[in-house]
C-alpha cells in the first residue's frame, strides 16, 4: 500500500470530473502522455520524475516525491483543481494542506466505515476467542476423564 494523492476538482460537495482533453491544454511541453498506460509523465532537472495516472475523472499519484506535489500543483492550478492526498488533505503547498469543506462528509463516513470495520472486527474475534477457548476446555476435560480412568 501506499500513499495516494489526486488532482480533482469538487463543487458544492460534488467531485466534476477533469477531461482528458483540459490536461492536455492545461500541460507544457514538458510532459509526456503514455496513450497505452493513460498516464503524464514529467522529468525534472535531476532526473526527478512525476507520474500521473489519469481514471475517473482525476489525476493520481503514488507516494509522489516533494518535487511531484509541486508539479501536481502547479497542474491542479492550471485546471482549476486541487490536490488533495489519502487523509482528505488538501495541499496549498508540498508541505502545508488543510481541509477543504467538501471533504469533511466524506472525513465522516470514513471515520464511520472504521468504526464500523473495528466493531465486525471485534465480534469476529470474541467468536474466534470463544471457539479456542472452548476448544482448550474440552480437550482439558477429555484428558481428565482419560486420567480418572487411568487410576
Amino acid at each position: 500500500m501506499g500513499y495516494h494523492v489526486s488532482i480533482l476538482r469538487t463543487e458544492d460537495k460534488v467531485q466534476r470530473n477533469i477531461e482528458i482533453s483540459e490536461i492536455h491544454r492545461a500541460i507544457s511541453s514538458e510532459w509526456k502522455f503514455d496513450t497505452k498506460h493513460k498516464c503524464f509523465e514529467k522529468i525534472g532537472k535531476d532526473n526527478e520524475i512525476c507520474v500521473l495516472w489519469y481514471s475517473n475523472g482525476e489525476l493520481w499519484a503514488k507516494n509522489p516525491s516533494q518535487w511531484a506535489i509541486t508539479q501536481m500543483l502547479d497542474l491542479a492550478d492550471s485546471l482549476g483543481a486541487r490536490v488533495r492526498g489519502d487523509e482528505f488533505e488538501t495541499y496549498i503547498s508540498n508541505n502545508n494542506t488543510y481541509l477543504h469543506p467538501d471533504d469533511i462528509s466524506l472525513i465522516k463516513k470514513a471515520n464511520k466505515a472504521g468504526e464500523d470495520l473495528i466493531k465486525e472486527s471485534l465480534s469476529e474475534q470474541k467468536t474466534i476467542r470463544g471457539v479456542f477457548i472452548g476448544f482448550f476446555l474440552l480437550m482439558g476435560a477429555i484428558a481428565f476423564v482419560i486420567g480418572k480412568n487411568f487410576e
